[in-house]
């Protein structure tokens, strides 16, 4: 947080940001950017710290107008940084569980024949890689 923005001056900016300022909302922001990236790369490790600090804010600034100031606003946006943390640990753990299941095994937890499976796997692969190629061709965005 800058020096100048104490917690009762980024809860003000809060408010307003919920009301609609936008200029409150880059200060909100801009004051508890680096504080909430440090926690996060703390947490999650550097790599992550950019992507968990744009959800973070994502989350924040799509909940402020119901922030209703029970808490200063850097202890709530921190609560939300602690949250968006424990979702991306979570999800990474989940993943290779997944990704690592044969197919028949993957028919029995979906309850269809294997064949299933696999055509559902080949077809994602190839809207993934028509996807991709449109958003190398300046198409919609992945």
């Amino acid at each position: 947080m800058s020096p100048e923005a104490d917690d009762e001056q980024v809860t003000r900016w809060a408010h307003r940001a919920g009301r609609g300022d936008q200029q409150a909302a880059a200060a909100f922001v801009r004051a508890l950017q680096g504080p909430v990236w440090r926690f996060l790369a703390h947490l999650a490790g550097p790599a992550e710290a950019d992507d968990l600090t744009q959800e973070t804010f994502l989350r924040a600034l799509r909940g402020l107008p119901g922030f209703a100031g029970r808490s200063a606003a850097r202890t709530w946006v921190f609560t939300i940084a602690r949250r968006v943390a424990v979702d991306h640990v979570r999800a990474a753990t989940a993943r290779p569980r997944v990704a690592a299941l044969p197919d028949w095994q993957a028919a029995q937890v979906c309850g269809c024949p294997v064949g299933t499976i696999r055509s559902r796997v080949a077809r994602a692969r190839e809207d993934l890689v028509a996807a991709w190629q449109d958003d190398a061709r300046g198409g919609r965005v992945v």
